[in-house]
């Protein structure tokens, strides 16, 4: 049969070589690298590492609840906001480990037009419960992730000159955009 397919099509077909390789890297086993960007869908709460290489990794985050809330002295719409955002700075929250997580590790959310924004990106005292439910809109508007996400995240923060690229949106076409067809 191998001798047919050879002597039909022109070339030699190897039981063993995989016919397409994924992009996909478990997230404990992903090395950061300069430029690598965070992509979050906000309508299925999962982040996305993408590095230039078209490489990526995927794992549960948390985001804003969807409705009207009284928090910090405002009254908003909680939801997180569909943006361009960049992580300039690592901030350490120690006051509130509820809020911020065992580490307090805060990665502040700037925009172009809004500046540093009160969005950013943390864990919470209860971030494994958060991330292991199928509705995860549970913050006042910032990404929730878990500790190992917070480092790999620092990891990454620390190889970029002029800040990490963070993009919120309602929906991810991971192929599309690890292979180049769909630019963000």
């Amino acid at each position: 049969m191998h001798l047919l397919l050879t002597l039909l099509f022109g070339y030699t077909v190897s039981a063993a070589a995989p016919i397409l390789t994924s992009p996909y890297v478990q997230p404990d086993a992903w090395v950061p690298k300069a430029k690598d960007r965070l992509i979050v869908d906000i309508r299925n709460n999962r982040g996305y590492l993408i590095g230039l290489d078209g490489f990526y990794t995927s794992f549960p985050v948390g985001t804003g609840q969807r409705r009207t809330v009284r928090y910090i002295g405002k009254v908003y719409n909680a939801a997180t906001p569909r943006a361009r955002w960049t992580i300039q700075s690592l901030e350490y929250k120690q006051g509130d480990r509820a809020t911020y997580g065992n580490t307090g590790r805060f990665f502040r959310l700037n925009h172009e037009q809004w500046g540093r924004t009160q969005y950013g990106i943390h864990a919470t005292s209860n971030i494994e419960e958060i991330l292991a439910k199928d509705n995860r809109y549970a913050s006042m508007g910032c990404i929730l992730v878990s500790d190992d996400i917070l480092t790999i995240l620092e990891q990454s923060l620390a190889l970029h000159d002029s800040g990490m690229q963070v993009i919120t949106v309602d929906d991810v076409d991971i192929d599309a955009i690890s292979m180049g067809i769909l630019e963000l």
